[in-house]
């Protein structure tokens, strides 16, 4: 009997969850056979020698996310003054820091999160018990180049507006999109929004609030690895200027999302 990879991963023990199997091959971090895994759904056996590489490079789940948004967006960070949004244990600013970023401001509404690792860091400016909605250059007063953004139990549209006031002309803002949180409550069950349908429709009202705004979603993919009871999360790359993500480019990233993360 052939099972899929991360399910066959957790099967043996070698790690946690299919989430942190994902995480692991996704990286280049597992190998079968003696040869590296690509795909969380590769099929394997149970006589298929199945090797973990390394561990992990990341002080939560969140860089592994953040890792792949940069690659998909061909964003560089090095020697970018960087904000991040909604830090937490720091996964994202890890992110940050590992990608060259010359400095990163780790902000949070929340206190004593962030893991030590990151929070002794010399290039981290920790900003904590702060909302960011109220961000302005009194508060960061640099040449901002990036700022990531994931923020939960809030739509990002509240936060985009302290976002607009700090960066510079050029700057990428990198957003997690949680639709658990930017939609209406009738389109989630138990937490969830189960709907192909409804993720079209709530990443479009984002996309179009954050153009009336003034700024503009670029491009957007899926997060490979989901978020909290399961969550399909997705990413925008938002600039000041740019071409308009369309909404076929959306309706595509769903789509894609639902067959790759299951």
């Amino acid at each position: 009997m052939k099972r899929r990879l991360d399910e066959e991963i957790v099967r043996r023990n070698l790690l946690n969850s299919r989430n942190e199997a994902k995480v692991f091959i996704l990286e280049g971090k597992v190998s079968v056979n003696g040869v590296k895994a690509i795909k969380p759904s590769e099929l394997v056996s149970e006589e298929d020698s199945i090797e973990i590489l390394s561990s992990k490079e990341y002080v939560s789940r969140g860089g592994y996310k953040l890792a792949s948004a940069l690659s998909t967006f061909n964003i560089d960070v090095r020697e970018k003054v960087c904000v991040d949004i909604g830090a937490s244990t720091g996964g994202f600013t890890h992110c940050l820091l590992k990608n060259g970023a010359r400095r990163v401001y780790a902000i949070d509404v929340g206190s004593g999160l962030l893991d030590p690792i990151i929070r002794e860091n010399p290039k981290v400016t920790l900003i904590e018990n702060f909302n960011a909605r109220f961000l302005s250059p009194n508060v960061i007063n640099e040449h901002v180049g990036i700022v990531t953004i994931d923020v939960s139990f809030i739509s990002i549209l509240k936060i985009i507006p302290g976002v607009k006031e700090i960066i510079c002309e050029d700057a990428d803002i990198i957003s997690l999109i949680k639709p658990q949180f930017e939609g209406e409550p009738r389109y989630l069950k138990k937490g969830i929004v189960k709907n192909e349908d409804f993720h079209k429709i709530i990443l479009k009202r984002v996309r179009d609030g954050i153009k009336d705004m003034g700024l503009v979603v670029i491009n957007a993919t899926y997060s490979p690895i989901r978020g909290g009871k399961g969550n399909i999360e997705f990413f925008f790359h938002i600039k000041k200027k740019g071409e308009f993500a369309n909404d076929e480019l959306l309706d595509k990233i769903v789509e894609e999302a639902w067959e790759h993360t299951k």
